[in-house]
């Protein structure tokens, strides 16, 4: 819903008299016409209420005219050394948002020829879109044929090269084009599976796209969790790590690299696959790590063409744009065209800021860190890689090319913001500057060194032998190395001898590539596995022990452990524990990965492989651990550990953690385990208890149901201040028993309540584009909702950062985020209703606890901020006054002679006792505090009659429950 603002406008009535009359923004759109939408109050106030022009409306910013593609090339400012090539320009190519080169050298460009076709994004499901092949007829590195590969799709975004054909990605299908002869086109296409399924929800700029083909020959994905592969014609789905928005890469040795609109460059340490748990989204150290931040822009042109460029910030004092907002598509450059020095660095496109970034890649153990290479420039100080002074320069991806060169996708438009998100200031900025018009075009660019070889041809792989793509696996070209290994995946014979003699040469590149196709061969053995494992080399170590982990025994792995140099790097020993994982249930593999966690506790990334490798077996495995005499003193890296396998444990026993049936007596054990551990290890137990409670913040968790109450919960002989008391207490939200008198301190939701939460869910699905659909954030890109106290703590705050949106920094759950979320006030869905719903929505899901909000609290706080004009800071947020709940438990309280007063100050409740003191409590839930009186602390709770009304207080004190009445 459109914010509730009153726009006064003044109207003349005769006479010089005026009335002062009061529209709401549905009545001004309808005078202003339907193509005005009112979506900016921020904008829209600072420009009619400014004094001086906005920072951005002083730049000295130029019309954006059409230039030719000759045009173009002379507005790049390139590195020193480098040069920029036309390959394809409109009309052979039109909006590409993608490509794939095939083994003959063509080029297959996604065109999505129906994006933002006007500032309003009309005609944006329009079936237009196509895949067009290019080819290069003469040799001369520029293409000069485009013929329709297949035509009438709505929005298609992603393609890839198979042996069995053609994939694209067009949402809500994945479709596979068979070829064949090498002249077909996609006359009949087979819908082989789904991509972006959640196409009604979802706009252009959060859905599934990728098709980057691994080095583990499965296909990756972002803005998605899921990887593919086809094998006798069928697709196969594999849930993974849920990465990026834009464009995924990979380098020599596989790891994977992404990012988000506002960030340049993240990256997965090691392969994610072997960790995540299908379907639970996790972020385990080294996945997703942000390489860039600040994501620092430095273009060669004022950049006031961005959403929110009003906010302070947003631009240098140059004008520039200060820090990346639309980063789309990246490169691994794993080409043999420019010097080596550039190799490996990644080359990340920025729509916004007309620029390609490059990023040299460096290695600190198992990380891995970014350093941003800026070039010189007389007039700005310093430049990225590749910039235009030509706004319409829009690349939006960028690849390796069969040439050894890397190529850049320039969809070439005015408007490259989605109309969901577009604010009034950029669409005033459109018009003024003719952006909106024309469409249709597109550029794909080479860049090469000067130093480098000179052939332009794209080379033919079409015809190789088996023994000419064996030998390629080891070309300095990447994509030589990754179309031969395709290659070979589909080829008959026997070459397991050949590939195992590259798998054991010195090329570790080429021998990476080896084990892979040997494995997508089915001719992998285990005797090689071995031998690769023996070697002096942690990356083909690695990838054997991923691709042949399956043809280890247990003996095997124990061994190879053993023989583990105490210098090894960290990402072997994860490596290793992972392979181990498939073997949890032997006995000498539980003490080797024992061992291992033991003598490597402080490493992150080992602990959570251990934890990893042993899931199904952890209450074993626990006991194995607490046993041993390496377990060593109390430290936060052993807490870590015991509550993470304590947590595994707790789920692997309970299986299906919704279902409300009689649970595992099994967890009986698990809980006298952790009460074994007292006195000196009494820290053991705490951290075990954390770990069971943590299970219990998880969406729609069921406490466990126990035939009775367990003794480690009923045990009397431990105060009430202990730690460990309080630890027992957090544990036990995961249990239950019949005659439990505990209450979890949450109210049921009456049915108005549950029909508007339903309203809100309805609704996050635009949110969960950014905080993803169970609540967890997306690395990178937005917090994690879960526990948050943003969206637990007062809804008169939550309430306006969903209206008006949140300028950071910003801390949840202990990390700082930076970046500004958009306001959603202006949405015509987003009613008092809604957002009521919504909040409700949020704070009772993925384990949130917390009250739900009426449609009064939610009207309210639109009223109260309605006259907001900017996105929120923590700082004022935390100035606005909310209700805690707690007026209906102020009053005086009495037992005897004696009065306890409860009064609300500023600060939170504050008990007051007459000869006692008193001071503010401690909030434990929405109904108990911890009060401190004559040095004394008890448990007070106040008890809610049905009618809301509190007339009596329980006081807990050493071991008794006294009742305290309200006074009349």
């Amino acid at each position: 819903m459109k914010k509730i603002i009153v726009l006064l406008l003044l109207v003349a009535v005769g006479a010089g008299c005026y009335f002062l009359v009061f529209l709401k923004p549905a009545a001004l759109e309808a005078q202003l016409g339907e193509n005005y939408r009112i979506d900016d109050f921020e904008w829209f106030w600072l420009k009619e209420n400014g004094s001086e022009p906005l920072f951005y409306e002083t730049l000295d910013n130029k019309p954006a005219p059409v230039l030719s593609p000759q045009e173009s090339l002379s507005a790049f400012s390139i590195a020193p050394g480098f040069e920029v090539e036309l390959v394809a320009a409109e009309p052979l190519v039109e909006e590409p948002v993608a490509m794939a080169w095939d083994e003959y050298g063509r080029l297959y460009v996604v065109e999505m020829r129906s994006y933002m076709l006007d500032a309003y994004g009309a005609g944006g499901d329009l079936p237009v879109g196509r895949v067009v092949r290019l080819e290069d007829t003469n040799g001369d590195g520029r293409m000069d044929t485009s013929e329709i590969f297949l035509g009438g799709l709505v929005n298609p975004r992603a393609v890839a090269v198979v042996n069995e054909g053609i994939l694209i990605g067009e949402p809500p299908n994945l479709w596979l084009c068979e070829l064949p002869t090498r002249s077909a086109l996609c006359e009949k296409k087979r819908s082989i599976g789904s991509y972006a399924d959640d196409v009604e929800t979802a706009n252009v700029e959060h859905m599934e796209n990728g098709l980057m083909q691994g080095l583990d020959n499965w296909f990756y994905n972002s803005k998605s969790s899921r990887s593919v592969r086809i094998e006798a014609g069928e697709l196969l789905e594999r849930e993974g790590f849920f990465r990026g928005q834009w464009g995924i890469t990979k380098d020599d040795f596989g790891r994977l690299l992404y990012n988000h609109n506002s960030t340049w460059l993240q990256a997965d340490f090691f392969a994610a696959e072997d960790i995540v748990q299908p379907h639970e989204q996790t972020y385990p150290e080294g996945l997703g790590v942000n390489l860039t931040n600040p994501a620092n822009v430095y273009s060669v042109r004022v950049n006031p063409g961005v959403n929110r460029a009003y906010l302070p910030g947003t631009l240098r004092e140059d004008g520039r744009l200060n820090e990346a907002t639309g980063v789309s598509g990246l490169v691994s450059y794993r080409g043999d065209q420019f010097p080596k020095e550039y190799h490996a660095d990644v080359f990340v496109p920025e729509v916004a800021g007309n620029v390609v970034a490059q990023f040299a890649i460096s290695e600190e153990g198992i990380a891995l860190k970014a350093t941003q290479r800026l070039y010189d420039d007389d007039k700005w100080g310093k430049r990225d890689f590749l910039g235009s002074t030509d706004e319409r320069f829009r690349p939006v991806d960028a690849m390796n090319g069969p040439d050894g060169a890397l190529y850049i996708i320039d969809m070439y438009r005015g408007i490259v913001q989605d109309d969901y998100y577009m604010t009034d200031e950029l669409r005033e900025q459109v018009f003024a500057r003719e952006l909106e018009t024309p469409v249709g075009m597109g550029r794909i660019w080479r860049v090469r060194h000067a130093g480098g070889k000179t052939a332009r041809h794209f080379p033919d792989f079409g015809d190789a032998s088996d023994a000419e793509l064996i030998l390629a696996l080891g070309h300095p070209n990447g994509w030589v190395r990754d179309t031969a290994q395709r290659l070979l995946l589909g080829r008959g014979g026997d070459h397991a001898v050949a590939l195992a003699t590259i798998a054991s040469s010195d090329n570790t590149v080429a021998a990476l590539h080896a084990i892979w196709t040997l494995h997508g061969r089915g001719e992998l053995q285990r005797k090689l596995v071995m031998k690769i494992a023996r070697l002096d080399d942690t990356q083909r170590q690695i990838q054997a022990l991923r691709a042949g982990r399956s043809l280890l025994s247990a003996a095997d792995l124990v061994t190879l452990y053993e023989e583990l140099s105490p210098d090894s790097a960290d990402v072997l020993s994860m490596q290793l524990a992972f392979a181990m994982g498939d073997h949890a249930s032997d006995a000498s593999v539980r003490r080797a990965l024992v061992t291992l966690l033991t003598a490597s506790l402080k490493s992150p990334y080992i602990r959570q492989a251990v934890v990893r490798a042993v899931a199904g077996e952890e209450l074993l495995f626990l006991r194995e651990y607490l046993g041993s005499e390496h377990l060593g003193a109390v430290s936060e890296a052993a807490r870590t550990a015991l509550s993470s396998l304590a947590s595994g444990a707790y789920r692997s026993l309970r299986g299906d953690i919704t279902s409300g049936e009689s649970a595992n007596p099994a967890l009986l054990e698990l809980l006298a385990l952790a009460e074994s551990r007292s006195n000196d290890n009494a820290w053991q137990q705490m951290a075990m208890l954390e770990g069971i409670k943590s299970v219990a913040a998880s969406t729609d968790f069921v406490p466990a149901v126990l035939e009775a109450s367990p003794e480690i919960f009923s045990d009397g002989s431990i105060s009430e201040q202990d730690p460990l008391w309080e630890a027992r207490m957090r544990g036990r939200a995961a249990f239950t028993w019949p005659g439990d008198e505990l209450a979890l301190g949450i109210m049921p939701l009456s049915p108005g309540q549950l029909e508007g939460m339903a309203l809100g869910e309805r609704f996050y699905l635009q949110c969960g584009t950014c905080h993803s659909a169970d609540g967890a954030g997306i690395a990178g890109l937005a917090p994690s909702l879960v526990g948050a106290i943003w969206v637990t703590g007062p809804p008169e705050w939550l309430a306006r950062i969903i209206l008006q949106g949140l300028n950071g920094p910003v801390e949840v759950k202990g990390e700082i985020w930076n970046g500004v979320m958009p306001a959603h006030g202006h949405l015509s869905e987003l009613n008092d209703e809604t957002l009521a719903g919504l909040m409700t929505y949020v704070r009772r899901s993925w384990g949130n606890k917390a009250d739900p909000v009426s449609v009064t609290t939610a009207a309210e706080s639109r009223v109260a901020s309605a006259d907001r004009t900017l996105p929120w800071t923590v700082a004022e947020l935390q100035s606005v006054p909310y209700d805690r709940g707690y007026g209906s438990f102020e009053g005086a309280y009495s037992i005897s002679f004696v009065t306890f007063t409860v009064i609300e100050k500023s600060d939170g409740l504050h008990l007051e006792v007459p000869m006692y003191g008193g001071g503010l409590m401690e909030p434990l839930s929405a109904t108990t505090f911890m009060a401190g009186a004559g040095g004394e602390n008890v448990k007070l709770e106040f008890i809610v009659d049905e009618d809301g009304t509190v007339n009596t207080m329980l006081m807990y004190r050493k071991g008794e429950k006294i009742l305290i009445k309200r006074k009349e």
